[in-house]
């Protein structure tokens, strides 16, 4: 089992080396979800367009985050790996991990809180 540990740690940092080189050259490339996603059922037109401007307005305040926040807030919160997992794949400690992640959800929360309402966000 720890075998597999190492190589899927591994696997998440070349992942990751990829994906920094990528911003890197800033090369136009379209988002994955571009290619679409079927609606969930009963949802409607409105909820996928309100979904779609949501994946937007995400990927759009990620991009504004600095690297490691976002590398951090992404391999936490949409990849779902633990911060130990994390803190190796990016080659620092859990508390960085822990740091950055708090640093780059405090962020978005600034960036897309003039979004809320626009975004269907409403309080109740």
């Amino acid at each position: 089992m720890a075998d597999r540990a190492r190589v899927s740690t591994w696997l998440y940092r070349v992942t990751a080396n990829l994906c920094t080189d990528r911003l890197r050259r800033r090369r136009p490339t379209e988002p994955l979800e571009a290619a679409g996603e079927p609606a969930a059922p009963g949802q409607g037109a409105p909820g996928a367009i309100q979904d779609a401007q949501r994946r937007t307005a995400l990927e759009e305040a990620l991009a504004r985050l600095p690297e490691r926040q976002r590398l951090a807030v992404v391999l936490r919160h949409v990849e779902e790996l633990p911060n130990p997992e994390i803190a190796e794949a990016m080659g620092i400690g859990v508390e960085a991990v822990e740091s950055l992640t708090a640093r780059g959800r405090r962020a978005l929360g600034r960036i897309l809180s003039a979004r809320k309402e626009a975004l269907g966000y409403v309080d109740e």
